[in-house]
């Protein structure tokens, strides 16, 4: 029994020395044995240091280990029941459990409890009651005296999550602590204890439970030695940065006051004078400035340095130019450069990504979460379905639950190609939950208003196929379902899971992995996935064994465990650049050190008075019963502290401070005070700016990686061209004179030259796209479609790309529900031989049920009847649907035109202006007519509106289009009375908006007409009776009369003259579509017209990648008005030109 305390500064050799005499002790007998014990992230470097200092570069009688591999050494001695206590992850499992089954039991935690990572934080919580001595009975003293104060219900939830889990314990285990109190009690009976020596080195501080241990390891082992980072112990009482080992030095030296102390003074680290002199002189109380003379003399990679960057993508930038520079001298390897990161978070990604740039080897000491790993997804998605499948039968069956399992890359179900194939098949027909258990039949109508409802050849093949596919995922999953059902216990659950996966052959495809894995990177991480989820299963069956526990709670307990896991790895090469935060990298030095991101509020990091109790709750405490209940504000200051003072002592030649202008929101940035006290105090000399490379950049480190050098080129020539002393000449010059590097430049200038243009197909090309029998056949929407965008067309109607098809209601499902329905009531009067007048309102309320009933089935496969809510969508629209005819019931009685034709098809030749013929085809809704004019109509569910120049443009050719195709045969004898839209409400939820009083209808029907009507009063009264009354308006037509009898100038009316020549003119217009899209003009240029922008609704911007932001220019289509179209349609008329 004996304790020794070893004392210095950093740098000045602890670790060193103690490696050195247990070296000695070893070497005095080979029946000695020495227990080396350091932080558990800090056993590789430990033992690596240990080892290079044996002569033997090697031991076999050291033990190198933290507290966790101690406690497990020792056990293994003297075989105790390490199950008996719970690790970490089991008491986290434990309290997870609790915290399911009595959430409503809890006053404040109770909310909480379901949230991620919370039983982790109660485990975390509850450790510190631990490691802080408190036990129930204090913890119950203290919730006594806070009482009912916000403060006391919290304890008072605390208490009894806290007395839940120790009868937990209790009832299932003969041992209810911890490891560590485990360990205390197994230390006196240790022979390894008794026999050895022991080292403790690296602890700046200790919880109150590892100091118990220190106790203990003092008491029975031989002798302890600790070293702590600070100066002699009377110089150190006052030093903020060394306030934790001195806190410890106090509390083992009141316990052991005969100890003895070792005092080391020289410093053996730091190579240059100014980083001598800081470490000396800049943590003392009060600061003393640094004395000039000593400073060392500028050099690029000794001393001290300090830039600052933009953002954090310059800064790793600079860094990554940086080693590469010193690595290229030759003075250093990559194993020499040491990166310091106190918020990882904010520089891991950026700095992997510029490593890899710069083909840096560097080995990223961190945590990495397990949580993105296939198999973790896996039993999440799987544990999912089998609770929702446990809630209620088919529950589980959604299309997120299904397909989340079968596209994990572990299950080999089915292929990846069938898997695209099935989910596109599913979204399609929407098959819901209950349909995955019967043989699937689906049907696209094709024709709303027309369809045999039955399969065609080749959807019976699909089906078939599909079928089959559905077959196989029910031959695993519905075994696996019903197994899980019948499970009582939690051991039985976890069996269930790992018989599962050993079905699937998940552990060999898993070492599968790890050998190609191997190959690349020397890593391993897909066997320590296996091993820590069998883990995690193992600890499930062992703090619950047999007990009934529910699938969703279950389902809690295993995500909360998953949440916690993360790879543990090890440096695949010895040459690597070591990144680590600064609480991992305690133990390490380097040669060059960088430490990034010395911002206000960054570093030193900002404290937060974070935790489930706060810390003026924990002063308030402290101040009425004299516990402590973990760490306090003080505390985790003084901790931050030493973190700064770790991080700037483990330089030995140069350190490296950097911060960014604007931090990762882009917000902007200052500065941390300790560059501003390094700054006022001397110790920096001088401040560097990385910024982005221009063309007079004089910086040679833009050069550190021709791969990287290269990549600038375009930023540069866009900022313009460099000077003859510039350093990007000679290097142009050098990459020219090599082939290989001469591509490599051209394929990087190939981005500063881009430019978005598709290249015309030709002439032959085009036809076999577009007209693939010989002869184009188009139809109206076509040709509109290519005059808003030709990319578009070509894209849609050429490589006939779309987008997948979901079984979802949209405003198209609307519109052909209506249309269809208005078509289906047009035929039933027809073959009644009655006209829109003769319906009478029995008529129209019972055939509108009757064809909703025949037409909603073909919507959307069915889903208009699928579940309440769309059969609450189905009565809206039927609803639209009734009121639509009673208006046009009520115009038809109003007028003198009769529906003559509904869905008329036409098929029209015609000559494009370089003498190709082409035809046009399509279906005109609806044709009424008196006994020499006609009325073309068509049905909208939109908000487009008829307007002359967007005709002659060919943005909307509907209307103009129907007009040519019906007096193709008798133009002479019938005058065009009107072309109209008849506007339908194919918004569901519009819909709901429209009253059934037939008084508001009768006096606003005339706003759901657009259109150009015959300037002839007579033919309009024809349209409309109330032309012949004294009414200045007219209810079913979007005109005002004059007090003259005449229609305002300013409305919509057209002579036949103008209707001829609007004919003529919009020939030539289809002519000259025809003709670019035969000779395959394909320019991706969007038509602009009346704020009406085609990429708005495109499905395809992410091909053409139209960007106005880098030049690519739309058409617009310039506004006219009517009265300026009508006067160029005179001229046209009279052989002047007409302007499109």
């Amino acid at each position: 029994m004996g304790l020794h305390f070893i004392f210095g500064r950093a740098g000045c050799g602890k670790t060193t020395t103690c490696c050195q005499q247990i070296a000695d002790y070893l070497l005095q007998n080979k029946e000695n044995h020495a227990i080396f014990l350091v932080p558990d992230q800090g056993t590789y470097k430990a033992e690596s240091t240990l080892a290079s200092i044996m002569p033997q570069k090697g031991f076999t009688n050291a033990t190198v280990s933290g507290f966790s591999r101690l406690s497990y050494r020792i056990f293994q001695e003297l075989h105790t029941k390490t199950s008996e206590a719970l690790p970490p992850i089991g008491q986290q499992l434990v309290i997870s459990r609790l915290l399911s089954e009595y959430k409503d039991e809890f006053k404040v935690i109770g909310h909480a409890a379901g949230k991620k990572h919370f039983s982790e934080n109660i485990t975390s919580f509850f450790h510190e009651l631990d490691t802080y001595l408190i036990t129930e009975e204090k913890l119950e003293e203290i919730t006594h005296i806070e009482r009912s104060s916000p403060l006391g219900l919290k304890l008072q939830d605390m208490l009894l999550l806290y007395k839940l889990y120790q009868k937990y314990l209790s009832d299932h285990f003969a041992y209810n602590g911890s490891t560590y109190d485990l360990l205390l009690q197994e230390i006196p009976k240790s022979g390894i204890i008794s026999d050895s020596k022991i080292w403790i080195d690296g602890f700046n501080g200790m919880t109150p439970q590892e100091v118990e241990i220190v106790y203990a390891l003092i008491t029975h082992a031989k002798e302890v030695t600790i070293s702590l980072t600070m100066d002699t112990p009377n110089a150190s009482q006052n030093i903020p940065v060394w306030n934790r080992p001195y806190r410890l030095f106090s509390l083992l030296n009141k316990k052991f006051p005969n100890s003895s102390q070792t005092i080391l003074s020289n410093n053996y680290r730091f190579k240059t004078p100014d980083i001598t002199e800081m470490v000396n002189h800049f943590f003392t109380t009060p600061f003393v400035s640094a004395s000039l003379s000593r400073v060392t003399k500028k050099h690029p990679f000794y001393g001290i340095k300090l830039f600052s960057a933009p953002d954090s993508q310059q800064e790793t930038d600079e860094i990554a130019r940086q080693i590469i520079t010193l690595v290229k001298q030759g003075s250093h390897r990559y194993r020499d450069i040491l990166i310091l990161l106190r918020h990882p978070e904010n520089y891991i990604d950026v700095l992997t990504r510029r490593f890899n740039h710069y083909h840096i080897p560097a080995f990223f000491d961190r945590k990495e979460p397990m949580n993105n790993h296939p198999l973790i997804i896996l039993l999440s998605s799987l544990l999912r379905f089998l609770t929702a499948e446990t809630d209620g039968l088919y529950k589980g069956w959604t299309r997120n639950n299904i397909f989340r399992i079968l596209k994990n890359d572990l299950l080999s179900l089915l292929p990846p190609q069938e898997i695209n194939i099935l989910e596109i098949f599913t979204l399609r027909y929407g098959i819901r939950p209950n349909q995955w258990h019967t043989p699937w039949k689906f049907h696209t109508a094709h024709s709303v208003d027309t369809d045999t409802d039955e399969l065609t050849e080749e959807e019976l093949k699909e089906q078939i196929v599909m079928n089959e596919f559905r077959n196989k995922i029910l031959t695993s999953l519905v075994p696996l379902t019903m197994h899980w059902k019948k499970s009582t216990s939690s051991k039985q659950k976890c069996s269930i899971l790992y018989d599962w996966l050993i079905k699937q052959q998940i552990p060999k495809k898993l070492a599968a992995w790890d050998e190609k894995e191997f190959q690349e990177t020397q890593q391993r991480p897909h066997a320590q996935v296996w091993k820590k989820v069998i883990t995690v299963l193992e600890e499930i069956v062992h703090v619950s064994e047999n007990d009934n526990i529910p699938s969703e709670t279950f389902l809690t307990i295993v995500e909360d465990a998953f949440s916690t896991l993360s790879y543990s790895m090890i440096p695949s090469t010895l040459d690597h650049v070591m990144v680590t935060s600064i609480e991992r990298g305690y133990s390490m030095e380097g040669k060059v050190v960088f430490i990034p991101g010395i911002n206000e509020e960054q570093f030193p990091a900002r404290i937060e008075d974070s935790g489930f109790i706060t810390d003026i709750e924990k002063q308030q405490i402290r101040k009425k019963t004299g516990t402590s209940l973990g760490p306090d504000l003080m505390h985790l200051i003084y901790q931050e502290q030493f973190y700064v003072y770790l991080a700037m002592t483990r330089a030995k030649e140069c350190l490296f401070l950097s911060y960014t202008s604007f931090n990762t929101e882009g917000k902007e940035s200052s500065p941390s005070f300790l560059i501003r006290n390094l700054k006022r105090l001397g110790y920096i000399q001088e401040e560097m700016f990385s910024t982005p490379p221009t063309p007079n950049t004089t910086d040679l480190s833009y050069l550190a990686h021709p791969n990287q050098a290269l990549s600038l080129f375009p930023s540069i020539l866009r900022q313009g061209i460099p000077s003859e002393n510039s350093i990007w000449v000679p290097f142009r010059d050098w990459i020219m004179s090599n082939n290989n590097r001469k591509k490599c430049l051209h394929t990087y200038m190939s981005a500063f030259s881009y430019s978005n243009q598709a290249v015309p197909l030709g002439s032959e090309l085009a036809n076999k796209l577009f007209a693939p029998k010989g002869h184009f056949i188009g139809s109206i929407s076509q040709f509109e479609s290519y005059r808003k965008c030709p990319y578009q067309y070509f894209l849609q109607r050429g490589l006939h790309l779309e987008s997948v098809d979901q079984a979802e209601l949209d405003a198209r499902d609307f519109g052909n529900y209506l249309h269809a329905g208005l078509n289906n009531f047009g035929k039933e009067l027809s073959q009644s031989i009655k006209q829109w007048r003769d319906a009478t309102d029995e008529d129209i309320e019972s055939l509108s049920i009757t064809i909703s009933n025949t037409i909603a089935p073909r919507i959307k496969y069915g889903i208009l009847h699928s579940d309440a809510a769309q059969k609450y969508t189905k009565r809206l629209l039927n609803e639209t649907f009734k009121q639509t005819l009673y208006r046009l019931r009520n115009w038809s009685m109003h007028s003198s035109f009769d529906t003559v034709q509904l869905e008329q098809q036409f098929y029209m030749n015609l000559v494009d202006e370089s003498g190709k013929l082409f035809a046009l085809t399509g279906k005109i809704d609806r044709i009424d007519q008196s006994e020499n004019a006609i009325v073309i109509a068509d049905y909208k569910t939109g908000n487009v509106s008829a307007d002359l120049q967007s005709m002659l443009t060919g943005y909307h050719l509907q209307l103009i289009v129907y007009l040519m195709a019906a007096l193709e045969k008798d133009k002479e004898h019938l005058l065009p009375a009107a072309l109209v839209y008849i506007y339908l409400s194919g918004d569901a939820l519009i819909s709901k908006s429209i009253p059934p009083n037939e008084d508001y209808i009768a006096n606003n029907n005339n706003q759901y007409i657009n259109g150009y009507f015959l300037h002839d009063v007579n033919t309009l009264a024809e349209l409309d009776h109330s032309f012949n009354s004294d009414n200045i308006s007219t209810p079913y037509l979007p005109l005002t009369k004059l007090n003259s009898g005449g229609v305002k100038k300013s409305h919509k009316l057209l002579s036949k003259e103008e209707f001829n020549a609007l004919i003529t003119k919009v020939k030539e217009v289809l002519g000259k579509i025809h003709h670019k899209i035969s000779e395959g003009q394909i320019p991706i240029q969007p038509a602009i017209y009346n704020h009406k922008n085609p990429c708005n609704y495109c499905i395809y911007r992410s091909i053409c990648r139209f960007d106005r932001k880098l030049g690519d220019k739309p058409e617009w289509i310039p506004n006219k008005t009517d009265a300026k179209i009508k006067e160029e349609l005179t001229n046209h008329k009279s052989g002047g030109e007409c302007n499109e």
